[in-house]
């Protein structure tokens, strides 16, 4: 397994509108195969940080548009971010960093600004616990 550096850029990104290698759009099914059912694309999408857990493991954004992730983290004296990767570093750890938002410190929030990525599916984790907060973004 790979270990995360915590390393942030006060929410920006690398590098928009890259596809994930090797995934298909997802053509309007939501459907994250063990994940679960994710709600629909959204400018604007939200996720909390609690017990060293995100409190939803699918999300979904607009394909060529800009969103916004509104991040809370619960966990007290904890440090926790959202960073997003063209697919699991921990399967392939030549996994492209698409975004790498700021870490902060529980309790805590921000919301970062995503640019846009090209329609398909991508993984999110924390950096500082890629272990246990782990999920699926679908662009669609």
């Amino acid at each position: 397994m790979l270990l995360g550096t915590a390393c942030g850029n006060n929410g920006g990104s690398d590098g928009g509108g890259r596809s994930p290698d090797a995934e298909a759009s997802m053509g309007g099914d939501h459907s994250t195969g063990g994940h679960g059912e994710c709600p629909p694309p959204a400018s604007s999408l939200e996720i909390v940080a609690r017990d060293t857990t995100f409190d939803a493991d699918c999300l979904a954004a607009p394909a060529g548009e800009a969103f916004a992730i509104a991040f809370a983290n619960e966990d007290a004296e904890t440090l926790h971010n959202v960073a997003i990767f063209s697919e699991d570093p921990m399967e392939n750890p030549d996994a492209e960093v698409l975004f790498q938002g700021e870490i902060i410190t529980g309790p805590g929030s921000i919301t970062y600004q995503v640019d846009p990525l090209d329609a398909g599916t991508y993984h999110f984790h924390c950096d500082v616990h890629p272990e246990q907060m782990v999920g699926t973004l679908i662009v669609d």
